[in-house]
């Protein structure tokens, strides 16, 4: 019994302050001792399997570890078996085998649609036997539904049971009761058997067959999956070929234009874009049918077939290689149209205002120290801008060699400028060569023109040709060729 504790020094105990504690319904502190020294044989009996399962693996370990370690043995070599020989399996026996383990061992509600499963894959099988398509695919999809759904179930009793069983790892009694407790919810009569024995051994073991069955059935079902898709392909493939469906296929005048193009101009891309999936090759076999007879109708040779092709291919090339310079002549020698009319404008202006024509290189000189004359600076920044898209003109790839010869020869221009007659007639000759280049570059994308223009001057007909000589015109053809108005 527990020492009287004293209170008030007066002698009185334990009776007025268990009285205190009684009258509030609170147990004594005796109470409290007596009811911990009769928990404490009870908790150390609950626990001794526990600490005797610790005492034995730390005794193995310890055996482990103070035993020496072997060097394993050299390994045999063998030779290896021959590969498995790849045979029809079939589904029902693949699905049978495992759905039997998982509907025995599994709960109410997992056999039940494993049940379903079973008469939905007998009435398909049925169904295909006597030719009844829709019956057998109908079937065949309640089959696929409640083998998952079976799956489905199993695990998700599969994870609460192992979520108990990882809860309970230092309690038993608890581990039981949360197992017993998912067991009734879900009917499993196997598991209830199991606990009702108090093996855990053997109930881990069923966890695991219903785990592996489940697993199987998985694999059964992707497998099943996959054969299905081949299947639907071939039907759809043998649908295709009977019916000779037209959706998606070229027609003969199509395949012909293109099969021509191809032999004539040597174009391969004429055989892209043709669709695709099945519809795509066949109208491939069929343009490669088509051009195989348009080449023995031509008289065209696998050799001659080969030059159309490589003379095509170096034709795109320099089309596109023509086309990207003529756009940088083409930007360049509108600036030069757009500039010219500004620049012949200002000099008019300068000349109006007083003081007389100031050359170029000198209005430039003048704008670059500051003057205070707007005119004389409208004068030198339009020739400046002149000269810029002049040079870009004559030189559109910016080659920097050619852009110093370009710009010098700029220079010169506008030195000749002494006067505004002489003026005039710079600028005229800057239009004249701006649209010689730009006449040029148009005549390279044209062969028959080139060789044309060539021959005529060799035979002695380049006179002819002086009616479109910039500067036989006057300035009002000239501003009418350029587009400046």
């Amino acid at each position: 019994m527990a020492d009287t504790v004293t209170t008030n020094g007066s002698g009185s105990g334990d009776s007025d302050v268990d009285a205190f504690f009684r009258s509030r319904g609170m147990q004594t502190y005796g109470e409290v001792q007596k009811r911990q020294e009769e928990l404490v044989p009870k908790y150390e009996e609950a626990t001794r399997p526990a600490v005797e399962s610790l005492e034995k693996a730390r005794a193995e370990r310890d055996k482990l570890i103070a035993a020496p370690i072997k060097p394993p043995a050299a390994p045999t070599l063998q030779s290896m078996p021959p590969a498995p020989r790849q045979q029809y399996e079939d589904p029902m026996k693949a699905f049978g085998s495992p759905a039997v383990i998982l509907a025995t061992l599994g709960s109410l509600f997992t056999r039940h649609p494993l049940k379903v499963a079973f008469d939905s894959a007998a009435a398909a099988m049925d169904g295909f036997h006597k030719g009844d398509k829709e019956k057998a695919e109908l079937e065949q999809k309640n089959w696929q539904e409640a083998t998952e759904a079976a799956i489905n179930q199993n695990k998700t009793e599969l994870e609460k049971y192992q979520q108990a069983w990882k809860e309970t790892e230092h309690n038993v009694s608890e581990r039981f009761a949360k197992m017993q407790a998912i067991a009734a919810g879900v009917k499993d009569e196997v598991m209830l058997s199991g606990l009702k024995t108090g093996n855990l051994d053997l109930i881990w073991k069923t966890l695991e067959q219903r785990q592996t069955a489940m697993d199987k059935l998985v694999q059964f079902q992707q497998t099943e999956k996959d054969r299905q898709e081949r299947l639907q392909l071939q039907r759809e493939r043998l649908e295709l070929t009977k019916q000779n469906q037209e959706q998606g296929h070229l027609s003969e005048d199509a395949l012909r234009m293109r099969a021509d193009q191809y032999v004539t101009a040597g174009d391969e891309g004429v055989r892209r874009g043709l669709g695709g999936g099945i519809s795509g090759r066949v109208n491939l076999a069929r343009l490669d049918e088509m051009i195989a007879q348009r080449q023995k109708e031509l008289g065209v040779d696998a050799k001659e077939q080969a030059k159309r092709i490589a003379g095509f291919i170096g034709e795109k090339q320099y089309q596109r290689t023509a086309g990207g310079y003529a756009a940088r002549v083409e930007v360049a020698s509108n600036e030069v149209a757009q500039m010219a009319p500004l620049a012949l404008e200002s000099s008019e202006k300068l000349d109006r205002i007083g003081g007389g024509f100031v050359a170029v290189n000198e209005a430039q000189q003048a704008w670059q120290r500051g003057t205070s004359n707007l005119a004389l600076t409208e004068f030198a920044t339009n020739n400046f801008a002149l000269k810029n898209a002049y040079t870009r003109a004559m030189n559109p790839t910016g080659v920097p060699r050619v852009q110093e010869r370009v710009e010098a020869h700029a220079e010169g221009l506008f030195r000749t400028a002494t006067s505004k007659e002489a003026y005039r007639k710079m600028v005229e000759t800057m239009m004249s060569e701006v649209l010689a280049s730009k006449r040029a570059v148009a005549a390279t994308r044209s062969e028959t023109e080139v060789e044309s223009k060539i021959i005529d001057i060799l035979a002695g007909k380049e006179g002819s040709a002086a009616s479109d000589d910039p500067k036989a015109m006057s300035d009002d053809e000239l501003k009418k060729r350029l587009g400046i108005k």
